[in-house]
């Protein structure tokens, strides 16, 4: 009673969303002292030095217990969307440079993310370091499979495409999709502060935002019938906001570049040649990625069929696809520039 009193504990913490606006210390009771001896006394008809003999007690127990058992990380610890951050833009260094060492460089760092980050029955943690195991934000997985898949998009190597569904997938069911969009947290731990990070860019990018980006590319790519769920969840919500207020959404808008029917480029014959390599720097260039999801041809479990396309030209080509109507097919970079550029400008 003495240290409720003196500290104003609560049952579900004493800490003002005021001042802990994203919520770091939700449910958590601070113990600075805001109530005098004298009125812990009078409250509790006891005498002054009763009262700070018991306060002495209390605090030294505190003190000890916070050196034994609390384990601090650090600020310098690297999160996995830190490493994800990293990695995508190692990824459009490579797409720059054509170099093979920029791209081993980024695989090197997906593989960490995999290694360290990812327990495929535990999930994605934020923070993974020694002991201290912090399990990941929805954002935090979004932003993770969003490079991933950029990486799957700049190497066409299936293990990419499928680590980056798998913690996707993950991520769903733990965020709770039931026809709306997906929350910050799961639903037990939910705070209105993440909550309106979910669905707003008070505090950066919006995990509304980046869902949206990640999970355009992997519908044209799966077509999983979940993503176009959140998808369609995402315009619905979008367009409500619309109606009474402007739309700060940019990391949404730049999604709404790939359309309502996604543009995909599908790479025929020797991916591995001189000109295969350069279809796919070309393709990966960001003033194309934004505009178009880049897939093979070659049939695999982890992607939707293809139907209809023209024969593969020479040694290596690409046909436009959307809506699943071939919209060109090239066999030179320069018609693969001209061609995009037509359908991008939509002259």
């Amino acid at each position: 009673k003495v240290a409720t009193i003196a500290f104003s504990l609560e049952p579900t913490g004493n800490i003002p969303l005021e001042t802990d606006p994203l919520g770091d210390y939700y449910n958590l009771n601070s113990l600075r002292g805001k109530t005098s001896i004298q009125e812990v006394a009078d409250k509790l008809q006891l005498s002054v030095e009763v009262v700070s003999m018991a306060l002495t007690t209390i605090k030294s127990k505190l003190l000890t217990h916070r050196r034994n058992q609390i384990k601090t990380t650090s600020e310098s610890t690297l999160t996995v969307k830190d490493l994800a951050l990293v990695l995508r833009a190692q990824i459009l260094r490579a797409n720059h440079t054509g170099s093979s060492a920029h791209l081993d460089a980024a695989k090197t760092t997906a593989n960490r993310i995999l290694s360290n980050y990812w327990k495929p029955k535990k999930g994605l943690f934020r923070i993974s370091a020694n002991l201290t195991m912090v399990p990941a934000r929805c954002h935090d997985a979004m932003v993770v499979g969003r490079s991933l898949n950029e990486l799957y998009q700049a190497t066409l190597d299936q293990h990419w495409l499928k680590s980056a569904t798998a913690i996707v997938d993950y991520s769903i069911e733990q965020f709770g999709f039931s026809g709306g969009i997906l929350t910050e947290l799961a639903q037990e731990e939910q705070i209105v502060p993440l909550r309106q990070f979910s669905v707003s860019m008070i505090f950066g990018e919006s995990t509304l935002g980046i869902s949206d980006q990640t999970l355009s590319r992997l519908y044209a790519l799966t077509k999983k019938e979940v993503y176009g769920g959140i998808l369609n969840a995402h315009r619905k919500y979008i367009a409500r906001q619309a109606e009474g207020r402007v739309i700060y959404h940019t990391d949404y808008i730049s999604s709404c570049a790939l359309g309502d029917s996604a543009l995909v480029a599908v790479l025929q014959g020797d991916m591995s040649s001189q000109l295969g390599k350069q279809f796919i720097a070309t393709l990966n260039a960001p003033k194309h990625l934004s505009f178009l999801t880049i897939r093979p041809e070659s049939a695999s479990p982890l992607l939707t069929p293809l139907t209809g396309l023209p024969s593969a030209k020479g040694t290596a080509s690409v046909v436009l696809v959307r809506s699943g109507e071939a919209l060109g097919q090239v066999s030179t970079i320069e018609e693969l520039t001209e061609l995009l550029d037509s359908i991008i400008s939509g002259e």
